[in-house]
């Protein structure tokens, strides 16, 4: 479960490709091009990825906790600690690990991306941010690579793709 420092896994989103993806530029940064920069996280959706979330949340200075609760995930920004449930699939808790991730680690981006919406209460914005993260999680999950290389065996023919 626990790995060094050093894995590559540990950078999800560099700021540049995360504010190109963010901002439209995706034809030239787009998620293929950062899950090239990281085949660890989301190739195999499992322990790599939750390895990888937990070497990142580490690298953060938190703490992650199973423990016996009725909610999925609960973050105590004071102790720098992360809870998740033990009753929670192994699916659902690395999708929250990576949501802990994209709210910590991406917490600029987000907050940029949210200036833009100009919402009319913090209610709202607090409830698109945490929209925003498990965009960020759902993204961090996808097979790139896998999919890349099906879409280049039929050469891109959306019809045939869909059927795979």
């Amino acid at each position: 479960m626990q790995t060094g420092p050093g894995n590559a896994a540990s950078n999800y989103l560099t700021n540049d490709h995360a504010q190109d993806t963010a901002t439209g530029n995706h034809q030239q940064h787009g998620m293929i091009n950062i899950r090239a920069r990281n085949p660890v996280a989301g190739e195999t959706g499992g322990a790599d990825s939750r390895s990888a979330a937990i070497s990142t949340l580490r690298d953060l200075g938190v703490t992650v906790k199973e423990v016996e609760m009725d909610s999925l995930r609960h973050y105590d920004a004071t102790n720098r600690t992360l809870q998740l449930s033990n009753r929670a699939t192994p699916q659902t808790q690395v999708f929250q690990l990576l949501l802990q991730v994209a709210l910590l680690r991406q917490n600029k981006l987000l907050e940029a991306t949210l200036d833009f919406a100009r919402f009319n209460s913090a209610e709202a914005r607090a409830i698109a941010k945490i929209g925003l993260a498990n965009y960020f999680a759902g993204a961090a999950l996808m097979p790139y690579g896998r999919f890349l290389a099906a879409a280049r065996d039929c050469r891109h023919d959306l019809e045939l793709l869909a059927t795979r």
